[in-house]
Parts: C-alpha cells; sequence; structure tokens
C-alpha cells in the first residue's frame, strides 16, 4: 500500500471505513490517522500519518508469539493472526513497534443476529461486514469478523476481500473495488494506492518509484509494507 501525504486531509474516512467493514468496538481503531507538526517557526507544516498495520517484512509481532497465532502469508506478505491459538497474551502488542494492535476486552456491539436485519435493506451493499468465520471456513489461519473475546485485532489489508480474486481470477484485483481495502475505496481524495509493489507495472509500484518514498522507522530493520509518499 501506498499513502500520498500531499493528498490527504485528515478526514478520517479511512478509520470509519475500517471500523465499519471489520465491526470493530469503539476505542478499537485498527487504522488510526495521527497528526505531526513538522519544522520551526514559519516553515511549520502540519501533516496526517494514516497509521494501519504495517504488515512488516521483518514483523517483530511474528517472533514472540508463543503459539504462533500471529503469522506471515507467503503468498502476499500480509501478516494475520489466528483467533483460534491467540492466547491473548499481549507480547504481540508490545513487541509492534507501530503501536497498531488492539485488545479489545469487551465483545462487539452488534451480534451477528442482530446484524442480518440489515441484509434485505435497500442500502445493506454500503454495509456488509464480514461475519465470524467457523474454524473450518477459516482454515484456522485468519481472524477475519467478529473476533472472540480476549484475543488480539489488528487491520488485515481486508483480507477477506482481497482473498476474493481467488473466486474471480479473471478480474482485476486493483482496479475492481470488490477486492480492494475498504479505505482505499472511502477516501475521498484518493490518497491511497494498493496492488502488488513488485509489480513494475502497478499503480502502487509506479507511485512509490515516481514520487520516492519512505517507510515508517525504517532504521529497525522491519521492512514495512506500507510506503509514504509526498
Amino acid at each position: 500500500m501506498a499513502i500520498d501525504l500531499s493528498k490527504c486531509v485528515g478526514c478520517q474516512a479511512c478509520s470509519a471505513a475500517c471500523s465499519m467493514e471489520n465491526t470493530r468496538l469503539p476505542g478499537e481503531n485498527w487504522h488510526k490517522v495521527i497528526f505531526m507538526n513538522e519544522g520551526e517557526g514559519g516553515t511549520k507544516k502540519f501533516t496526517w500519518y494514516p497509521r494501519p498495520c504495517q504488515h512488516c517484512t521483518d514483523a517483530p509481532c511474528t517472533k514472540v508469539c508463543p503459539v504462533r497465532a500471529t503469522w506471515k502469508r507467503k503468498e502476499d506478505g500480509v501478516v494475520l493472526i489466528n483467533w483460534y491459538k491467540c492466547l491473548g497474551c499481549r507480547y504481540c502488542v508490545l513487541a509492534c513497534p507501530y503501536g497498531v494492535r488492539c485488545y479489545p476486552e469487551t465483545k462487539p456491539l452488534l451480534e451477528p443476529d442482530l446484524r442480518e436485519v440489515y441484509h434485505g435493506h435497500r442500502r445493506a451493499k454500503l454495509w456488509d461486514p464480514p461475519y465470524q468465520l467457523s474454524r473450518e471456513e477459516q482454515d484456522g489461519k485468519r481472524g477475519t469478523g467478529i473476533p472472540p473475546k480476549g484475543v488480539v485485532t489488528k487491520c488485515t489489508f481486508c483480507a477477506h476481500r482481497t482473498d476474493r480474486k481467488e473466486m474471480a481470477p479473471d478480474r482485476d484485483p486493483v482496479k475492481d473495488r470488490d477486492f480492494t481495502p475498504a479505505c482505499v475505496i472511502a477516501c475521498p481524495a484518493a490518497a491511497r494506492y494498493f496492488g502488488d509493489i513488485d509489480n513494475p507495472e502497478s499503480e502502487v509500484s509506479k507511485r512509490v518509484q515516481r514520487k520516492g518514498a519512505y517507510r515508517l522507522r525504517e532504521e529497525l530493520g522491519t521492512k514495512p509494507q506500507v510506503f509514504y509518499v509526498k
């Protein structure tokens, strides 16, 4: 993912879209937008920094998990959490240098049976978050939908959306909104780009190469997969 900070207006539509798509609790923000003062005196500049999970190539969170509930998917590098393994020890929360992991201590406000009433509504397609998948459906590997109580949660790059590409191989995962993370779709300033950074022909790769890019706390060697351009 690439985020163009020169376009970001700090509206936090990305945070709202993330919460709606992933049924997050109040205070359980997977996608914070941080306000930064840069420069001094008359050269001060105010910048908004959206901060989703960085999905690090060398993710420290995966190294400290005692049961390997936090793991990195080889095919696309997305870091996920197996909620059926997670002990809630929060070692990964402490290990994450970006502060993007959450530990909700209460149950979600909306249970699946209550949310089903929205399905017949004419505007239901605008809000269709994933439900808690069964162990078989989830294959014990990723956390999507409503989490059980007492587990760590975080941004998944909307894996439940991007994985739909497997069911529709002829459709473009970058141009087709069905396969795109909710935060990218919701951004009114079109400040976000998502796709295969290793593909030089992809829009996200072109943006990073054309405008130059940096990653948060690169000195740590975690190699985040979220790039910022200005």
